[in-house]
């Protein structure tokens, strides 16, 4: 009996002494694996430029991995890149009015290395740095191969000739001062169709409708292609909000008199951006009751143009016929009748013709 109890207590030391073993080598490499892991994330083995203008190339950190995914399009480019505009994209906040043609939107990346200009007919971006590093050639005429172009659905690099940048200082005259918005590392801005995303490793810009679009950097520039077919029978809806819609359009409003549009207090409640037509009633700033209004049609979200070439006073009544159609009532003042006791009306409907590819007016204005 005591030999059968001394050898039960030493089984259980020894056995109590394996288990401390075993528990300290789990827990030491439990540990190391933890220790691994966090220098993986901290520290990466693989470095990325922190500024492709800048030529630098200090090692990544988990922010700018999450900026320039693998899985984009391209080496560099955000895996959402060619696609809708993302939701947590602001529209750019600069946009230059010339005296001739459309507002343009400009803005420039932190290192001044990359600007670009986007208005009613496309996108252009410049890398200053390949006027001397030529990393693409020259074209015939020996100038630089540095500019890149996004239009009617295509993307492609070229010599930009001798026009001044429109987001140079005082590119469109004297009285141009307006600075380009610096767009930070890590941001999202838009145009129109048109998307740029800000990270330390490059530039990358696309229309969001074709899905064309390129990134951008010191060391390359590559073009892609990005947005898949639409399944057969599947409806086309815009990615942008309402609000998105007023900010990313109203610069194609013609203003009445000098008088600039209200985004702020836009009606934007019935904008789809699926329907085959709706609209976004426009104020003017600083309106009265019977102050102009403009009513902005959008097919399938994309801005379309206005439902009449003039504004007219007093806010309209708007309702929905059908997916493709929408009636407008005017109302407007008799001879000797006050504002608030104006009786004039008037109606129109406005359908959108998917054979015609445009809106169809039927009824009258107001004179």
């Amino acid at each position: 009996m005591k030999w059968a109890a001394l050898l039960s207590a030493k089984g259980l030391a020894a056995i109590a002494g394996v288990l401390a073993v075993i528990v300290a080598l789990v827990t030491v490499v439990v540990v190391s694996d933890a220790r691994d892991g966090d220098a993986t994330t901290a520290a990466p083995t693989s470095a990325v430029s922190a500024d492709p203008a800048a030529g630098s190339s200090p090692a990544a950190s988990p922010e700018n991995k999450s900026e320039a995914p693998a899985a984009g399009p391209v080496p560099g480019a955000p895996a959402y890149a060619g696609g809708p505009i993302p939701a947590d994209a602001s529209p750019i906040s600069t946009v230059k009015k010339p005296p001739y043609g459309s507002p343009i939107a400009v803005f420039k990346v932190p290192s001044g290395n990359i600007g670009c200009g986007i208005d009613a007919q496309g996108l252009q971006c410049r890398v200053a740095s390949y006027n001397t590093d030529k990393p693409y050639g020259v074209d015939r005429n020996g100038g630089a191969i540095d500019t890149l172009t996004i239009k009617g659905g295509v993307a492609d690099m070229s010599y930009h000739g001798s026009d001044v940048p429109p987001w140079a200082d005082r590119a469109f005259g004297g009285s141009d001062r307006l600075k380009p918005q610096v767009v930070g590392y890590g941001q999202t801005v838009y145009y129109g169709p048109y998307v740029c995303h800000s990270a330390e490793v490059g530039l990358t810009c696309w229309d969001s409708e074709s899905g064309a679009g390129a990134f951008m950097a010191r060391e390359r520039t590559e073009l892609f292609t990005a947005k898949p077919g639409k399944p057969a029978g599947q409806k086309t809806c815009a990615s942008m909000t309402g609000a998105q819609a007023v900010a990313a359009n109203v610069g194609k409003v013609p203003e009445f008199r000098g008088w600039a549009w209200s985004t702020e207090y836009a009606s934007v409640e019935d904008y789809d951006p699926c329907a085959a037509l709706s609209w976004i009633v426009l104020p003017i700033e600083g309106g009265t009751a019977s102050s102009p209004y403009q009513i902005m049609l959008f097919h399938q979200g994309q801005y379309i143009g206005t439902a009449t070439a003039r504004a007219h006073g007093f806010a309209p009544t708007v309702t929905r016929i059908d997916d493709s159609t929408i009636r407008v009532t005017w109302r407007w003042r008799r001879p000797g009748e006050s504002t608030a006791g104006a009786t004039g009306q008037t109606t129109a409907e406005f359908r959108w013709d998917q054979a015609a590819g445009k809106v169809v007016m039927t009824g009258e204005e107001p004179a």
